[in-house]
Parts: structure tokens; C-alpha cells; sequence
């Protein structure tokens, strides 16, 4: 006992010792950590003071990257931290060198010395300034780890006592992690980098020493970027392409000559100035210029005048160029602006002037309005014209639309292109240089002056090795003077700040054509610390204000379909400069990688021999899973992109990644696990794990992640965050259901005060009681935008008042959605004084909700109001008029039973801005207000009991009556609303969309006012007798009548008029009689889609003159037809290019036409039709891609669309497996939320045709489905899918597919199909948007086996490939079809193999040479809209070739052989013989027999006169012919080949090679003999 005592005693002295230890080190400590810390203060301080006294020339990595060090350095936390690991003197010593580095930086780039030394110098300083970020950024980590470390163990030690734990507690605030060797390492990181800072310092130092004393001396504010200088007079002698442009300068220039002058003089208005707005080098000087000459332009002013602008833009320095331009005399700089101004006011009081300010790019608004006021007493009419790159600047000068500057027109360009490679020199001159000049200026899009930059250095050397070396070097490496295209640009990237470049020239580790969104590429720039800011400005609004600058400066501009693209040229000027630090590796290419590389893309394999992987920021793969072993190499990561990367697990080397601020792992189907690891990427910023459907949970300590910002996720992965809380920097959160675990409660919401943009909280009925609700805290939510409240299941009402009460948000909301609430009182915060910027406003299934709108109608700013399905809401009460709504310009009101009353105060100005009206399934709704004059939409539907408004029924000023500014009406039980309609229609000028349902007193309408309308719908107004005017509407593209049994008459009959609707293409009637009346009958041609519904006919379309003048029918459908019993027997002949085919609803329906259906058919589908017995296999045509059958049809028929293919109407996301013959994946007969098939992954060894249809949102195709039993293949409408399979070369191709659609032809290039492109005797391009395709002449010469090929709905297609007839050898078919943008086919000629040559919907291809149009043609269609001279070449056609069939022969000779001669003919017959000898085991002794009757000798006899000369070699010719005629009886096709050959041989032997032909023919002689 006594023993125990003695050693407790002992160890307390011990202890007490300790303590005694503890507080004389901690009086040290405190003694010289202030020392320390003032010194690093005092530090700070000069490198602050000396930073701000320098100027932007130092370039952004002095400026920017250098001060950004200094200011991380001289962060408190960092301070703390380095003296508590002990090396705090090292980190001052660092910190006054980053200073003194940056101001000799900054002598250095301002002395402008060309040493070569300075190269290697920057190199190695950049090199130490990274390490230098990357070492302060692990100190920042290790602040921010122990900090969550100690709140973690700060908690867990709370709940338990003990002074052990208090001891640890202060050893670890006093001294920090008691690892030494770690500290150790620190400290010698920075002295190190210290020491490199240093040397790199006294070398910078010793160059300047030497440096001449001019040199030295230069200031950097003296240093200022080049700029460009102008004149009026054109350079060029001719305009290219901007006639259309001109016209409207000059027209703007006149357009005052009419007008009467008003008193005062120059207006400072949209009719004075007028911006012209485009890239450098588009060409906007050059139209000012032509402008500015213009014979029309010379007369009409007094005076003329031009300015170049650059950087002289000060009032001073405008008024002196003016007045320099003026009087041609040097004025003083030193002169102030009141004399500049009498001296102005001088020369231009009353007089016309045209000024023309070329370059301006400053947008100082106070300046512009400064120098505007010095020429107001110019006369009136004086106009100015401003050209900039800026759209801000066109914006402060002008309010009127600017006229932009695109790219010129291909053909236009080509020309200018020409001129310029060539001067005075003829191009035909040198043919072998066409096509290779065509593929380089594709790559200019049109720029002027990029054609005039190469176009000089092509012309030095007209050889094709010079030329072929400038097309596949990248413009900005091509040498260029002070005027070339990359300088020009250049001068745009010189305006920006020092955090723009850097924003901008990381750009280029994107491909070209990428379309950007302006969220992603602003995370990135946070990742990289490119939006850093000393204020409090959040970094997402510095980089969205760079990204909105880069777009008005048109470095970016808007894609059609969503998104931003980068001009061509602006990519080539990023890649220029950051060509050092950024590479992009495509397409497993290889690419010279600089061990300077910071930023990499890889597209495909990565190369992982490639050092220097702990030096990249950046890194993006596509196509290929990383290896778990990079992520142990990326040391200095920033930003990480794997998405559709097909990756299957994360690697737990994630959490070693502690610079990691941007991690995109979406698309990635097969992960299911995120590793815990994670969890311990403190600076992560922005996590994506969109479209990750496998992931069954996330790591429970997600929200250790206290920096993320921004989580982009679907649903799923939201609902599996826990502690949500706990993220306070949390940017968005568009999703929160709430739930009764503790970690998903609406409390978690309480600390997100920095939540932007969309809340959605749903499930609120599991929210217990008001006080939880009150915990959210959604009033202190100041950056929230738009907030849903969704109750999800109905329980307590009462609770749900309670609840919503406490949900009240902040006062800055815009947008409130209610949905679900079933409580009976509105909370008090809906009153308009708490929330006053409320726009938008919704409220849906709120079943108890009655008093509404005594909390609503004070709102001064709601713009939109819905209420839908209130089943309680009774009265919309006076106060809800009106001046309670002076901004409102929509109002829904939708399923809203109870609602019988809508009162206001008469008199009253209603609604004055109001621009929609929509009120539907309002039974007992009596009145409604009278319509604003503003009105533009008016939907009334089931309101039967609507009365009019007696008092204004009559109203001469409207009232009631239907007000000229609509134009939208839409009235379906309308009540007395309906009797409106005939006396104000007249009165609808504007009207674009008519629709009038369930009308009864409606006896007449007349049209012959609404010009403007393109849509009209007419249904169920029974005592509808007559229309007027209907031939009148020559806009109208759809119309429909359908329940109209008394109209006899659509218009007055007038055949001298000849009135066609000639922009209908839909045409919807129950009564086919209606076809026959004027003007229907004449417009029956123009109509592509066709709906017969409700018809009450047993047979259709008996008159057969009617089908036949539907010749342009795509789309035919029969709906509620059920009396119909057969479809008619020449349907087939009557649509000929009938493509879908749809029944309804017909329960009459017995068969389809028996003599078959459309051969162009794709699409069948049959829907309630009982009694249509199953077709013949041989019925379905080939074409057919979709067969579907649903609801009550005959089981055999049921049975054999699904054996025919399938509509999948579920979500396929995730992985699957079938073995069908067909596999048919659609979109467009689908909801387009089910359709969102994204990854097909199995082993389909038996598929005969896979076929992907629109709106499948496909980004990866993966698995063996690519056997040997694929015969078709359609990829149509997936604009995300990137790859087809893993990258496999051994696998080979797809040797069984014959048949190849697509939209986009970089599938071809994905592999397998680029390996299988020789075995495609089918292709079809649908629904393209490129404008030139094939560009890749690879892709062409790989199509050798291709017969058939369509474009179809190519709608900016502008031309066919050059040498379409050299690639596809043996083309018999070429499809063109609704290509409007088409001009001409290929010049160089058709295949001599086509056989069918079909154009319809093509206006712009006017005609065909004669001698373009091969002998084997046997079929030349032109349907629909083609040029007239085309179609009257096609009659032409056709009649000749009628008259050719009456007059065959057996034997076939040559006829019109321009290149005919004997050795042609002889080369011919000894190769084929040799051909033919190889195919002897098929042919037997067939050559002895009379050979049977065969097409193909008709075909082969039709090709070739047997008038002409025979050569002398005629007998063995014969004998040679009738062995051919012989070995068809086995393989016909056969012969027809080896007649087009000899064809082709004499008749285009001046296009093709002999020995090509020869090369073909073997290839294809082989394949017969392999198939036999």
C-alpha cells in the first residue's frame, strides 16, 4: 500500500514538473512568435507595397502567379502553422525572395532584351514559383486537416474526462503533430526552393548588368502592346462576300435623306450610330472602308471622316485626330479640350458628317457621352460607325441590333482564297493544288484575313510539298508579318487582364469545336486559383464575369443548340500561347510532350511512358480507364476529368491527391463504390458524379469536405449524403428530400447559408413539428433564387400550416413553387412586404387552399402567376385586379373546379402588361375580366359557362372583344366567348395560331385578313357551312379540320388565281371530299405529312387522281377511323416515298395493301386494329426500322413485331443482356423521361440489325456485340456517345455489316467501324449538321465496297465530297433528300456505275452538264422542291431514256467515247480474260450454251451503241462478251461489272487511272469467287 502510494506520489511530482516545463515554453513561444510574426508582418507589408507600384506589362506570371505566392505566404494560418512546425524564419527568407524575383522580373521583361538566356531563366523560374504553390498549398492542407482533425477529436473527447486528454490537448495546440521528420522535410522544402528563387535571382541580376544602358532604362508604363493603324482607303480592289452587309451600311448611311429635319442637330441615338462587330481579321475595317467610298455615300455628306482609334480613346485625343482629319494639320498634344473644341465646333457646326471610329475598345461610358456632346452641333443625318471586337462597346455606343461579321461563305471564301495564294496567276494552272488548297482553307472558317496570311505564304512557293506542308502545320506556327491573322488576334488577348490570360490560354487543352458551358470551364478556373479575389466577391462570380467578358470580346460564341464554341482561329491563338504548358493527345496520335506540360488531354490509350505526371494540373482522359497506379504520379493535380472513361472503381490513391480541387467522374456506369479515401481531399471544390448509377453509397465521412462548393449529381446520390450541415460552402444544393434519420432532417439545411440558384425540398410531410421546419432556417438563405416546398403524402393539415410557417425564405426570392400543401391557410410570409421580389409564382395540388390571393394581389413585381388543380378555391376576389399586378405578363389558371367567381372594379386598368391568358377546366368560372390592349395569348378551354360582360359587350373600344394584338387564340368551349369569333377575326392581322374546338354557332369564317398565320385547327363546329379566303394564307404550314359535317366550301372558287398553299406540308381532315376542294387541290403536292382521322368512310382515296397528286407524302396515319375497312391497293404507287405509316383506333381494318408496302417505309406501327391479319415475311420491306404494335391487335401480328424488333419504353440504364436477331432502340415514339438509355453493355451474339434512334442520350456502347451476324447498323440522334467499344486492334472489323447509318461521321472513325468501313455496300448520312462532310479523305477510300448512298435531312450540307467518284468506285445509287443548303454534286462527276440517281426537297442544285450524267443511269428522280431548269433536265431524261428501250441490242459496243483508242480496248479484254479465267470452276463450260434471258443483258446492251467503229480487236472483244454473257447465269452481277468497266474504261479514262480500275475489279472479281 504504502509502495503504491510512493509511486503515485512520484509520478504527480513528475507531472507537476511537467506543467512547470509546459508554462516556461509557452512564455518562450509566445516571447518570439511575436518577434517572428512581426517580421513576417513587416515582410508582407513591402511585398504588398512593392506588388501594387508595379504595372500590368510584367506579364501575368510576375503580376498574377508571383503576388499570388506572396499573398499565400503572408497568410496568418500559414504563419501559425510554420511557426509551430519551427521554420518560420525560412518562410520570411522565402517570402522577401518571391519579392525580389518579381521585381527583377519585371526589369527584365521591360528592358525587352532578345537574350536567349532569359528562356532558360523563365523556365526554371517558372518551374520554382510552381513548387513554390504546390508547398505553400500542402501547408494550407495540413492547416485545414488538423483543424477538421481537432473538431473530430475536440467531439469524440467531450463526452469523457480525464487529464491525459487534457494534457494531449495542449501538447498538440503548443507544438503541433509531433512529427518530426515530417516538419524536417518541410523546413528543407522551403529553404530549397528558397535557394533555387535565389540563384535564379543573381543570374536575372547578372544579364541586366551587362545589358546596354538603353535597355535598362526603359520604364515598364513606357512599354505599351502593339497596335494597329487605318485608313479609308480599302487595301483590296474587291469586296468578297460582304455585298449583303454593305447594302445595309449604306442603306443605314441614306436612311435619313427622306426625313424632315428636326430642330436641333446631331442625335446621339440608334439612328446615328451604327457598330459593326466581329473577330480580328473578319473583316470589319475593309467594309467601313468600302462604305466609306461609296459612290452613294460620297454626295450625301459634307464631311468625312476617319479615325483610328486603338488606344487613343480620350476625348482629347478623338477631337484632335478629328480635327487632324479635318484641316490635314498636326495639332499640339499638349492642347487642352476647350480650344480643341471651338476649333472642332469650327469645322462641323450644320454640316452632314460621316465619322467612321475604326478599332475602339475601351467602353468607358462616361468618355463616350463626353466626346458625343462635343458634335451635337453637326447636322442632322451626321452618322458615326464604330467597328470593334467588343460587344460592350457596341452596346454603350448603340442600342440598335450591331451588324456581326461571320465567317464568308465557302464559295465566296474560296475565291478570295484563290486570289490571294495566286495574284496575278491563273489557278487552273495548277489542278494538282485545288484540292489541297480547298482542305486549307477549310480550316481558316472564313476569315479574310486569315486567307490573306496564308494565301502570302503559299504563294512563294506554288509546289504541292510547300503547300501540303502548310496545311498540316497549325496557323499560328505558320511565319506571319505585323499583319498577319495571328498578330491581328493576338491584339485581343493583349487587352485582357492577367487573370483573363491565364483563363484563356488553358482553353486549348480542349479539342477544337468542343462546345463549352459556362459552369464547367468556371470550376476549372476556380480549381486552378484563376479567380482569386481580396475581396469578399465570391470566386463563381469572377469567373462567370471573365466568361461573359471572353463572349462580348467574341472569343466564345453561342452554339445553336446550347452552349459556347471557340472560333478555330481563337483556338489556334490559345494553343500558341500555351504551347509549353497545355498538350492534347487525340486518337492515340503521338505527340511531342514538353517536360514543361502542365495541362493534359487525353483522348484514347494514355501514354504512360511519359514523365513528368507529377508535374500536371490538369489532367482530362477520355475513352480509356486510368491505371490505378497514376494516382500515385499526379503529385500537383488540380483538375482531374475521367468521365466516360469506363473506369469500374475508383482507386483509394485518390486521397493522396491533396491539391485536387476538381474531380468529374460522371459516365462512369460500373462504379459502385467511392472509396473512403476520398473523404481526405480537403480543397476539393467540385465533385461530379453525374449519370454514376451504379454507386450504391457514398462514403459516410463525405462531409469532411468542408471546401466543395459544388456537387453535380443526379437525384440518387443526393438522397445519400448525410450531415449535409456540415458543407457550408456549399453552393448549390438543387435537391433535399427530407427524412426521419437524423442525418436527413430539414435541419441540416440550418448552416448552408451560402446556397445560390434552385432549392427543391421534398417529402416535407416527414418534417415532425414547426420548430424543425423554423431550424432550416431558409430566411437566412440570402443568395437563393428559386425555392420548391413539395409535400409528397398527405397527413396532418394542420401540421402542414405549422410547418410552412416556419419555411419562410429570405426577401431576395424571385421564384416560389408550392406543390402538395393541403392545409387551408396561407402563411403569413406569402404577404408581399416580406417577400417583395417575388417574379414568378406557382401553386399546384393544394386541395384546402382558399384564400390565395388577399396575400397575393398587392405584389408590385410578380411576372408570372400559375395556380393549377386548387380544388378548394372558389373566388378570385376584387383584390385581385389590376393595379395589383402592374408588372404580371402570365397568368395560368388550370383545373380549378370550384372557381365560380372572378370580381374586379369596373373601370379599372387591368393587367397592363400583360402578354398571356390561359384559363382552362374552369366549369363553373361566369365572367372574366376585360383584355389588356397587351395581349398576345388567349387560351379559353372547358369553360362552358363563361357568359360575356354586358357592359362591354358592345364596348366600340374593346372590352371584351378581341383585341388586333393577339397572336395565339385558342377557344374550345368557350361559352358565349365562341360568338366573338366571326365579327372580330378580320380584325387578328398578327394572328400566327387559330384553333377553334366545339364551336356549335359558328356558321362561317372568314381568313382573308390573317396573312401571318401557320398554324390552323378546326374541330367539332357543327354548323360550320363555309370558309373565306383560305388560298389567301400563304404562310399557313399546318392545318387540320376534323367534326366539321356541313362545310361545303374553303374558298371562292377562282382557277385564275391559281392560290396554293405552297408552305403546307400537315394536313389533318376526316373527310376526304374536303382534298377536292379549291385550294386544297392545288396544294396536295406540297403536303408531306398526311392524317386521316375520325373518318367515317369504308374506303378511302377511290379516286386514285388524288393519291397521285401526293406525290411529296412521308407520313400517312389513319386515327378513330372505325369504319375504314381497307387501306387503298395502290398505295404503294401513290406514296412513293412513304417512310411512316400509323393506324389508330380502326377496328374495320381488315389488311394492308396487297400489293405491298412503301420501299422507303422505316416506321409501322399499329395501335387498336384487331382484324389486321399478320403479313407475309416478304412484306416488310428492308427499309423498315421500326415495326410496333400495341393495345388490342391480332396476337400472330402482336407476335410478329416483336419478333421484328422492339420499342423499349423503360429506362435501360445500367447493363444488359439479350440475345435477339433485333435490336431496336428508340427514342422518338418514346416520353422523353424514359428514354435515357446512356450505356448498352452484353454479349449479343445473334443481332441481325442494332438500330439507336433519337433522343437515346448514348455516351458508351460497349461489349462484343460487335460478331460476325451484324448486318445493319443505325446510330442516329446520340450526341453524347463517344465510343463504340474498347480500343481493341486485333479484334478486326464488323465483317457481316452491310448496312451503316449515321448522323455524325466521327462514328466512322471510332473503332470497330473504322476497321469495318470495306464491307459497307449501304451508307447513309441522316440528319447531319455538318456543312461539308468526308473531309477526311481516309474515310472515303475506305468505303470501296459502298453501291447505295443517301443524304437525307442534312439541312446544312452544302456540298457532296470532290472525289465522290474515286472513293466510291462502284456507287449505283445516290440518294439526295431535304438538303436545302445543297448547291451542287460533285464536279469532278458521277460514278459510270450509277444506275439511280434521285433528288427531292433540294432547291439550290439547279441542273446536272449534260456530259456529267453517266451512260449507266437508268433512273434520274426529281421530286418535290427542285430548281425548274433540274427538273425539266430529269423530263429530258426520262423521255430519252424511254426511247432507248425500244431499240436494244444483244451486243454491246462503245458509244461517244471521247477517250476511246485500240490499246484502251485491248488492255481491257487481256485483263478481263485473265479475271475471268479465275472464275472458270463457276463457269464451267457455260460459255458453249445459249445463255438464258437476263435483265442484266438488257442493262449491259442499253449502256453500249453497237453503231460504233469496232476496234480491230473486235472478235476476240466478242468472244470476251459472250463468255460473259455465259458465266451470269451464276453471278449476273458479275457481267453487269465487267460491262461498266469496259464503259468506264473509254468513256472516263481521263478521270481514273486504268490500273485503278484494274485494282477494283480484281478486288471485286475475288469477292464473287469467295461468296460462290
Amino acid at each position: 500500500m504504502i509502495c503504491h502510494q510512493s509511486i503515485v506520489t512520484y509520478y504527480f511530482a513528475i507531472l507537476i514538473l511537467d506543467c512547470y516545463c509546459l508554462c516556461f515554453v509557452f512564455a518562450v513561444l509566445l516571447a518570439c512568435r511575436s518577434e517572428r510574426r512581426a517580421k513576417i508582418c513587416r515582410c508582407s507589408l513591402i511585398c504588398n507595397q512593392m506588388a501594387v507600384s508595379l504595372t500590368v506589362v510584367g506579364g501575368w506570371f510576375a503580376q498574377a502567379f508571383i503576388q499570388t505566392l506572396i499573398d499565400k505566404a503572408s497568410d496568418k494560418a500559414i504563419q501559425l502553422f510554420a511557426e509551430r512546425r519551427g521554420f518560420a524564419a525560412d518562410m520570411e527568407t522565402l517570402c522577401t525572395s518571391l519579392l525580389e524575383t518579381q521585381i527583377i522580373l519585371d526589369k527584365v521583361q521591360s528592358s525587352q532584351s532578345n537574350d536567349t538566356k532569359w528562356k532558360t531563366l523563365m523556365q526554371k523560374l517558372k518551374d520554382a514559383a510552381y513548387d513554390a504553390e504546390d508547398l505553400i498549398d500542402e501547408f494550407q492542407y495540413h492547416v485545414l486537416r488538423q483543424k477538421i482533425k481537432g473538431e473530430e477529436e475536440d467531439k469524440a473527447a467531450s463526452g469523457s474526462g480525464g487529464l491525459p486528454n487534457i494534457f494531449s490537448a495542449a501538447k498538440e495546440k503548443l507544438f503541433g503533430s509531433s512529427h518530426s521528420l515530417e516538419e524536417e522535410a518541410m523546413r528543407a522544402s522551403v529553404v530549397e526552393i528558397q535557394g533555387r528563387l535565389e540563384r535564379i535571382a543573381n543570374s536575372m541580376k547578372s544579364i541586366m548588368n551587362v545589358l546596354p544602358p538603353n535597355d535598362r532604362g526603359k520604364q515598364p508604363d513606357q512599354m505599351k502592346f502593339q497596335t494597329r493603324e487605318s485608313c479609308s482607303s480599302p487595301v483590296t480592289d474587291i469586296l468578297f462576300g460582304r455585298d449583303k452587309e454593305l447594302n445595309q451600311v449604306v442603306d443605314w448611311l441614306l436612311g435619313s435623306a427622306n426625313q424632315v429635319e428636326p430642330a436641333s442637330g446631331f442625335l446621339n441615338d440608334s439612328s446615328s450610330v451604327l457598330p459593326i462587330v466581329g473577330i480580328g481579321g473578319a473583316g470589319k475595317t475593309t467594309l467601313a472602308q468600302y462604305a466609306h467610298k461609296d459612290n452613294r455615300v460620297q454626295d450625301h455628306f459634307h464631311l468625312k471622316i476617319w479615325v483610328c482609334v486603338a488606344n487613343n480613346f480620350t476625348v482629347q485625343g478623338l477631337a484632335k485626330s478629328i480635327i487632324e482629319s479635318v484641316t490635314l494639320q498636326k495639332q499640339d498634344d499638349n492642347m487642352g479640350l476647350e480650344p480643341l473644341q471651338k476649333i472642332l465646333h469650327q469645322h462641323i457646326t450644320k454640316k452632314k458628317f460621316l465619322l467612321v471610329l475604326d478599332d475602339v475598345w475601351s467602353n468607358n461610358k462616361s468618355i463616350w457621352e463626353k466626346f458625343c456632346a462635343l458634335l451635337k452641333f453637326g447636322a442632322h443625318g451626321s452618322k458615326i460607325i464604330v467597328t470593334t471586337r467588343d460587344l460592350k462597346v457596341s452596346k454603350m455606343v448603340s442600342l440598335a441590333e450591331p451588324i456581326s461579321l461571320h465567317g464568308l461563305d465557302e464559295d465566296v471564301f474560296w475565291q478570295l482564297f484563290k486570289k490571294c495564294s495566286f495574284g496575278t496567276l491563273n489557278p487552273e494552272d495548277y489542278p494538282e493544288l485545288e484540292d489541297i488548297g480547298r482542305k486549307i482553307a477549310l480550316k481558316l472558317k472564313g476569315s479574310p484575313l486569315a486567307a490573306k496570311t496564308l494565301g502570302s505564304v503559299l504563294q512563294t512557293d506554288l509546289c504541292q510539298q510547300h503547300w501540303a506542308t502548310v496545311m498540316e502545320s497549325d496557323i499560328w506556327k505558320v511565319k506571319q508579318d505585323e499583319d498577319g491573322i495571328m498578330p491581328a488576334l493576338h491584339l485581343s488577348y493583349q487587352y485582357l487582364n492577367e487573370n483573363m490570360k491565364q483563363c484563356f490560354a488553358v482553353c486549348s487543352v480542349f479539342p477544337k469545336d468542343y462546345v463549352f458551358e459556362e459552369a464547367e470551364l468556371v470550376q476549372m478556373w476556380m480549381a486552378k486559383g484563376f479567380t482569386q479575389n481580396k475581396n469578399a466577391k465570391r470566386m463563381e462570380d469572377i469567373g462567370s464575369n471573365y466568361f461573359l467578358e471572353f463572349i462580348n470580346r467574341t472569343f466564345f460564341q453561342e452554339f445553336k443548340f446550347g452552349g459556347f464554341v471557340m472560333h478555330d482561329l481563337i483556338h489556334d491563338l490559345a494553343e500558341m500561347i500555351s504551347t509549353e504548358e497545355t498538350c492534347r493527345i487525340e486518337n492515340n496520335r503521338q505527340t511531342k510532350m514538353f517536360s514543361t506540360i502542365r495541362h493534359l488531354r487525353v483522348e484514347g490509350k494514355l501514354p504512360l511512358e511519359v514523365s513528368g505526371y507529377d508535374k500536371l494540373r490538369t489532367l482530362m482522359l477520355k475513352k480509356n480507364s486510368p491505371p490505378d497506379s497514376l494516382f500515385e504520379k499526379l503529385r500537383s493535380i488540380r483538375v482531374l476529368n475521367v468521365s466516360q472513361c469506363g473506369l469500374q472503381e475508383l482507386s483509394e490513391h485518390i486521397g493522396k491527391l491533396i491539391h485536387l480541387r476538381y474531380l468529374d467522374l460522371s459516365f462512369n456506369y460500373e462504379v459502385k463504390v467511392l472509396p473512403d479515401s476520398l473523404c481526405d481531399l480537403y480543397n476539393l471544390q467540385t465533385l461530379k458524379t453525374r449519370k454514376c448509377n451504379a454507386i450504391e453509397s457514398v462514403p459516410q465521412e463525405l462531409c469532411k469536405l468542408v471546401n466543395l462548393r459544388h456537387i453535380d449529381a443526379d437525384d440518387e446520390f443526393w438522397v445519400m449524403i448525410k450531415d449535409v450541415r456540415r458543407l457550408t460552402n456549399l453552393q448549390e444544393l438543387p435537391t433535399f428530400s427530407v427524412q426521419e434519420d437524423d442525418g436527413l432532417k430539414l435541419a441540416q439545411l440550418k448552416d448552408l447559408a451560402q446556397l445560390h440558384g434552385t432549392l427543391h425540398i421534398q417529402n416535407l410531410e416527414n418534417v415532425v413539428d414547426s420548430k424543425e421546419a423554423q431550424h432550416a432556417e431558409l430566411k437566412n438563405k440570402v443568395h437563393l433564387k428559386e425555392l420548391v416546398l413539395e409535400w409528397n403524402d398527405e397527413k396532418d393539415a394542420k401540421l402542414e400550416e405549422e410547418v410552412i410557417e416556419g419555411l419562410q425564405p429570405h426577401e431576395s426570392l424571385k421564384i416560389l413553387k408550392i406543390e402538395g400543401y393541403n392545409g387551408g391557410r396561407s402563411p403569413s410570409w406569402l404577404m408581399p412586404k416580406v417577400l417583395p421580389n417575388l417574379e414568378k409564382l406557382e401553386l399546384a395540388i393544394c386541395k384546402g387552399w382558399d384564400d390565395v390571393l388577399p396575400f397575393i394581389g398587392q405584389r408590385l413585381h410578380l411576372i408570372e402567376l400559375r395556380m393549377h388543380r386548387m380544388s378548394a378555391l372558389k373566388q378570385l376576389s376584387h383584390e385581385f385586379e389590376g393595379k395589383c399586378f402592374p408588372k404580371l405578363k402570365v397568368l395560368n389558371l388550370w383545373n380549378l373546379p370550384a372557381l365560380e367567381e372572378w370580381s374586379w372594379t369596373e373601370g379599372k386598368h387591368l393587367f397592363p402588361c400583360m402578354r398571356e391568358l390561359r384559363v382552362c377546366s374552369c366549369p363553373k368560372l361566369k365572367r372574366l375580366p376585360p383584355f389588356p390592349p397587351s395581349l398576345e395569348i388567349l387560351t379559353i378551354e372547358d369553360c362552358p359557362e363563361l357568359k360575356l360582360n354586358s357592359k362591354t359587350e358592345n364596348d366600340e373600344e374593346g372590352g371584351c372583344h378581341l383585341l388586333p394584338s393577339l397572336k395565339e387564340l385558342d377557344l374550345s368551349y368557350c361559352g358565349e366567348y365562341a360568338k366573338l369569333l366571326p365579327d372580330c377575326l378580320h380584325s387578328l392581322c398578327l394572328i400566327t395560331r387559330l384553333e377553334i374546338n366545339h364551336c356549335p354557332h359558328i356558321t362561317s369564317i372568314s381568313l382573308v385578313q390573317l396573312v401571318e398565320l401557320q398554324s390552323l385547327y378546326i374541330s367539332n363546329c357543327d354548323e360550320l357551312r363555309r370558309m373565306e379566303c383560305l388560298g389567301v394564307l400563304k404562310s399557313l404550314e399546318k392545318l387540320t379540320i376534323i367534326g366539321c359535317p356541313k362545310l361545303v366550301q374553303l374558298d371562292v372558287e377562282d382557277e385564275q388565281a391559281a392560290s396554293l398553299l405552297s408552305s403546307l406540308r400537315k394536313l389533318c381532315v376526316d373527310n376526304i371530299a374536303l382534298l377536292k376542294m379549291f385550294p386544297l387541290r392545288n396544294s396536295l403536292s406540297f403536303i408531306t405529312k398526311l392524317k386521316i382521322e375520325s373518318c367515317s368512310e369504308e374506303m378511302i382515296f377511290e379516286e386514285t387522281i388524288w393519291m397521285q397528286n401526293l406525290t411529296a407524302v412521308t407520313s400517312l396515319c389513319f386515327r378513330f377511323c372505325e369504319k375504314l375497312q381497307s387501306l387503298p391497293i395502290e398505295l404503294l404507287h401513290s406514296f412513293p416515298f412513304l417512310e411512316e405509316l400509323m393506324m389508330y383506333g380502326c377496328p374495320q381494318l381488315q389488311s394492308l395493301p396487297e400489293i405491298g408496302l412503301s420501299p422507303f417505309l422505316k416506321t409501322l406501327v399499329i395501335s387498336n386494329c384487331p382484324r389486321i391479319q399478320p403479313m407475309p415475311e416478304e412484306g416488310l420491306p428492308k427499309s423498315l426500322d421500326v415495326f410496333h404494335c400495341s393495345g388490342n391487335v391480332h396476337p400472330t401480328l402482336m407476335k410478329q413485331s416483336k419478333k421484328q424488333g422492339w420499342n423499349w419504353n423503360e429506362n435501360l440504364d445500367g447493363s444488359i443482356n439479350y440475345h435477339k436477331k433485333d435490336l431496336v432502340l428508340q427514342g422518338h415514339a418514346m416520353h422523353k423521361k424514359t428514354c435515357r438509355l446512356t450505356y448498352l453493355r452484353g454479349y449479343i451474339w445473334c443481332v441481325n440489325d442494332l438500330l439507336m434512334h433519337w433522343q437515346c442520350r448514348l455516351t458508351y456502347l460497349r461489349g462484343h456485340i460487335w460478331k460476325e451476324s451484324l448486318e445493319q447498323l443505325k446510330i442516329v440522334g446520340c450526341p453524347t456517345l463517344v465510343q463504340l467499344d474498347v480500343e481493341d486492334e486485333q479484334v478486326g472489323g464488323l465483317s457481316s455489316l452491310c448496312k451503316l447509318c449515321v448522323n455524325n461521321t466521327a462514328l466512322l472513325k471510332m473503332f470497330p467501324l473504322r476497321n469495318s468501313l470495306s464491307f459497307i455496300k449501304e451508307l447513309e448520312i441522316e440528319s447531319c449538321s455538318e456543312e461539308v462532310i468526308f473531309e477526311e479523305a481516309i474515310l472515303m477510300q475506305s468505303l470501296t465496297a459502298v453501291t447505295s448512298l443517301s443524304f437525307r435531312y442534312c439541312k446544312k450540307l452544302q456540298s457532296l465530297p470532290t472525289e465522290l467518284l474515286h472513293n466510291f468506285p462502284f456507287l449505283e445509287r445516290l440518294e439526295m433528300c431535304d438538303c436545302p443548303q445543297l448547291q451542287s454534286l460533285p464536279e469532278i462527276g458521277l460514278s459510270p456505275f450509277l444506275k439511280t440517281l434521285e433528288i427531292w426537297n433540294c432547291p439550290q442544285i439547279q441542273a446536272m452538264p449534260e456530259d456529267g450524267l453517266p451512260m449507266s443511269l437508268d433512273v434520274f428522280h426529281c421530286i418535290g422542291k427542285v430548281h425548274p431548269t433540274l427538273q425539266e433536265q430529269s423530263e429530258k431524261f426520262k423521255a430519252e431514256k424511254k426511247d432507248e428501250e425500244s431499240n436494244t441490242t444483244d451486243f454491246p459496243f462503245p458509244s461517244r467515247c471521247p477517250g476511246y483508242n485500240g490499246r484502251h480496248w485491248s488492255e481491257a479484254t487481256d485483263h478481263l480474260t485473265v479475271v475471268l479465267n479465275r472464275s472458270r470452276p463457276l463457269c464451267c463450260d457455260l460459255a458453249a450454251q445459249p445463255p438464258p434471258p437476263s435483265p442484266s443483258l438488257t442493262l449491259c446492251s442499253r449502256r453500249l451503241d453497237p453503231s460504233s467503229p469496232l476496234s480491230p480487236d473486235h472478235a476476240g472483244a466478242e468472244a470476251l462478251y459472250r463468255r460473259c454473257r455465259a458465266i451470269a447465269a451464276t453471278s449476273e452481277p458479275f457481267l453487269y461489272a465487267l460491262a461498266v468497266v469496259f464503259e468506264d474504261l473509254l468513256v472516263f479514262s481521263h478521270h481514273i487511272p486504268v490500273s485503278r480500275k484494274f485494282a477494283s475489279l480484281d478486288l471485286w472479281a475475288s469477292q464473287i469467287v469467295r461468296e460462290e
